[in-house]
């Protein structure tokens, strides 16, 4: 085989450069500072208002801020890659262009020839690697992803400050109206004793002048069965 058909078929061997696709990222926005964020803020909300504990607070801080900062770090090691592949793809063109150009070089320039060829097959190694080192790197953002969708579940399941002082006055509200009833209830409970109270006065009374009654009758019966009786 001849230089230049080894280099055609090197050529076609290459052809098509691998590129780097961009992963579709959905890109959040929101604040630098992780701390100023609305999870933080409800987190400490929660706290002030005695709903989770300090130890529990703390290890839902730490847990969010390492993913966040893992995302971010993953996210620009992705886009420095992804730069890298564009200039590498670049090289790989430009050396395949010098390539070419090296079939109307005499045969005493061979060797610069090899060397283009070895640089080329180097380039096209390393954009290879950079490739699989995109892939791994969005696998692990795929995980991350994941471990983001728990922890935002987990906060969806935590009741948030507007909620929660909602559901405070709603309870309130029901205390002060058991209050209230309670106290008429005792009021009430208060005026059926008082009644129950005089009305046994008022049968003991009564029970009282009834056995005087019966007395009475009794003794005027007792008075007339001796007047009327025969003298002997």
């Amino acid at each position: 085989m001849s230089e230049g058909e080894e280099r055609e078929s090197l050529s076609r061997e290459i052809d098509p450069a691998i590129w780097a696709i961009a992963p579709r990222l959905h890109q959040e926005e929101g604040p630098t500072d992780v701390t100023a964020s609305p999870a933080f803020q409800c987190l400490d909300d929660l706290f002030s208002q005695g709903k989770l504990a300090g130890e529990r607070v703390a290890k839902l801080k730490a847990k969010y801020t390492s993913l966040h900062e893992c995302l971010k770090s993953t996210r620009e090691q992705e886009s420095s890659l992804l730069h890298k592949a564009k200039d590498m793809h670049q090289e790989v063109q430009r050396q395949r262009s010098e390539l070419e150009k090296g079939d109307s070089f005499p045969d005493g320039d061979n060797t610069d020839v090899n060397k283009l060829r070895q640089e080329l097959l180097k380039h096209h190694n390393e954009l290879a690697q950079a490739d699989e080192r995109q892939y791994l790197l969005e696998f692990k953002l795929e995980g991350l992803r994941e471990e983001k969708v728990m922890l935002e579940r987990e906060y969806s399941r935590m009741p948030k400050p507007g909620e929660m002082e909602k559901q405070s006055k709603e309870l309130q509200k029901s205390i002060e109206e058991l209050k209230v009833e309670i106290a008429q209830r005792t009021i009430d409970t208060k005026n059926l004793k008082e009644e129950v109270e005089n009305r046994e006065k008022q049968v003991n009374a009564l029970h009282k002048e009834v056995e005087g009654d019966l007395e009475e009758q009794q003794k005027l019966k007792g008075s007339g069965r001796k007047k009327n009786s025969p003298r002997w």
